[in-house]
């Protein structure tokens, strides 16, 4: 993974898929993971306050 890591430039975008052993869902792949991870916008409502000042 620490290999993985240091060439993840050379790589580009990378799609991990699962398989449904369990047969769970309809046996098939499906999309668990995909890297690099996009960044999310923050909405106030899940922010941590700053309470650094206290």
């Amino acid at each position: 993974m620490f290999f993985i890591g240091q060439q993840r430039e050379a790589l580009g975008r990378i799609a991990l898929y699962e398989f449904d052993f369990g047969i769970e869902r309809d046996g098939s792949y499906s999309h668990s993971l995909s890297l690099p991870v996009a960044p999310r916008s923050c909405n106030a409502a899940h922010e941590v306050p700053d309470d650094s000042s206290v």
